[in-house]
């Protein structure tokens, strides 16, 4: 008899710690929509001209690009107490069309011109969010995980002699994503409402391009492109399901 009740004690008190945990955890799906600006380090590209003989070089200045970023993001979170814990897809366009020239008067012993356009399709996020609910309206958080992206890579090249010399590549280029934010829920408008503002680190280490372009006459051009490492500044509205 006595095991008999302790056995059901234990049951009863392991269901009474399942339903309170099951209570503790609360989840809901959300949507939202962003805007903001990324800028990249300075990540100037060189380029090689040869002839065969004489081997000249030279660089496109690409300083500290900015541009405007806008898009979507859905996912799924949970809170337990104060702490929240999400998964979120995203998917942003950017105005990340830079187009630069560059002229050299020693190349080849006469003037070469050349431009340079690079830029990148929709870039595709997969994060985790991390997040602690220090007051109703105030969360700060942090953002874990991965961005994918396709980038257009392309220049030309004028030599003295009027040969042209034009290349192109296409990359798709996985990085690590790293940020933090600040949640703030907008319950005195809407219950369902968040607003958010968040910094965000994006690094694609291997971000490393290289095409080579020929004349007719064998001239051979040749731009290297190294790591090129982004930074986005953004403020998201999210409705809460």
């Amino acid at each position: 008899m006595d095991r008999t009740k302790s056995s059901l004690g234990l049951l009863v008190a392991t269901a009474l710690l399942a339903s309170t945990a099951a209570q503790a955890w609360e989840g809901n799906w959300l949507l939202g929509v962003s805007a903001g600006g990324a800028w990249h380090n300075n990540d100037d590209v060189g380029f090689t001209v040869t002839d065969g003989v004489t081997v000249e070089s030279g660089t496109f200045s690409t300083d500290n690009d900015s541009h405007f970023i806008w898009g979507f993001l859905g996912g799924y979170q949970a809170r337990c107490n104060s702490w929240l814990f999400g998964a979120e897809l995203n998917v942003d366009w950017r105005g990340d069309h830079d187009n630069h020239a560059s002229t050299t008067s020693v190349l080849l012993g006469g003037p070469v011109s050349g431009t340079l356009s690079r830029s990148n399709d929709a870039v595709w996020g997969l994060t985790a969010r991390i997040g602690y609910e220090m007051s109703r309206y105030f969360m700060p958080y942090i953002r874990l995980g991965a961005d994918y992206a396709h980038k257009d890579f392309d220049f030309t090249f004028t030599d003295a002699a009027g040969n042209v010399l034009s290349g192109d590549s296409g990359k798709s280029k996985w990085g690590f994503v790293g940020g933090v934010g600040l949640e703030f829920p907008l319950g005195m408008f809407c219950n369902n409402l968040s607003l958010r503002g968040e910094w965000d680190y994006h690094s694609r280490k291997h971000n490393h391009d290289s095409v080579t372009a020929v004349a007719a006459d064998g001239t051979t051009a040749v731009l290297n492109a190294g790591n090129r490492h982004e930074q986005s500044a953004r403020a998201s509205l999210v409705y809460n399901f």
